[in-house]
């Protein structure tokens, strides 16, 4: 049974305050309370000025640089557990949590047998379709036939966002995504806690609505986005992370996941971006 007194929330915050503001918002507004939320703004020139951050239970913490995805978790991570946390609800900026969502999390916890649980996910609901969010299946790694899910099933992985994620795991086994900086940081989570025997869930009655946001966005799971607006940069961490990851799995698909993915992502990049894709993939390749 999780202890509803050491449970934290995460939101990434980069520059859009209006989407923090309404993920915090709706995490603070829960049937079932958290003890702790926790805001990591990545902005360089950090502004978190409304009155919902001076709460007792929202902690801000300002690393006055960019860290990404990988930098902010670990960040915080550490921080909850300083505060003797075991599980954080973690969020990107983009989702906002609907009333119920952490009291259903927790009501299918009492459906599951098993003493080592790494992730306990809500499901995405896109907020430019109203569709299930894709990426919240991992449908290419899925154990489970779409047509058989229960209300929480067991899969292999699960999008960061609406994630009931095991804090004591990271104590154990560490940070095997440290270096990834963005993009497929939740996967590289779910793959490392796969290889360590913990399981990941998928909870069909709890929900969040989802956007793929920004304007940095890349084609991997939904057509929500616009790739046009990717810098170098991230498709650099892209490809080199999705790469890994992919590799990694046990899936014995993965050799043919790994070249549609490639496929897929030739689909979504600019033309003048296609010599840094494939000098990419050749080094990502062939360092693993």
């Amino acid at each position: 049974m999780i202890n509803i007194k050491k449970i934290c929330a995460l939101v990434v915050c980069y520059k859009d305050y209006h989407a923090t503001y309404s993920c915090v918002k709706s995490i603070l507004d829960q049937s079932q309370s958290v003890a702790k939320v926790f805001v990591v703004d990545n902005t360089e020139q950090p502004n978190l000025a409304h009155s919902i951050y001076n709460t007792a239970n929202v902690e801000i913490l300002t690393p006055n640089k960019n860290l990404g995805i990988s930098g902010a978790y670990i960040l915080a991570f550490k921080e909850a557990l300083k505060q003797k946390m075991d599980w954080c609800w973690t969020f990107d900026q983009d989702s906002v949590a609907r009333p119920n969502a952490l009291e259903e999390l927790l009501r299918s916890v009492n459906h599951i047998n098993d003493e080592k649980i790494g992730i306990i996910a809500s499901t995405g609901i896109s907020k430019k379709n109203g569709n299930l969010y894709r990426g919240n299946n991992a449908s290419w790694l899925r154990l489970t036939k779409p047509n058989l899910r229960p209300s929480i099933y067991k899969c292999d992985l699960v999008i960061s966002a609406g994630s009931l994620t095991n804090l004591i795991y990271f104590k154990e086994y560490g940070y095997s995504f440290e270096d990834m900086f963005i993009d497929w940081v939740d996967f590289e989570i779910c793959i490392d806690m796969n290889r360590n025997d913990y399981s990941i869930y998928s909870c069909q009655t709890s929900f969040y609505d989802h956007y793929i946001g920004g304007s940095e966005t890349a084609d991997y799971a939904s057509d929500e986005i616009n790739a046009k607006e990717i810098s170098d940069l991230r498709l650099q961490f892209l490809i080199k992370n999705s790469l890994n990851v992919i590799l990694k799995s046990k899936s014995t698909i993965k050799y043919f996941y790994l070249i549609y993915h490639i496929y897929k992502l030739t689909k979504n990049i600019k033309k003048i971006q296609r010599p840094l894709f494939w000098k990419t993939i050749k080094t990502s390749l062939f360092t693993y």
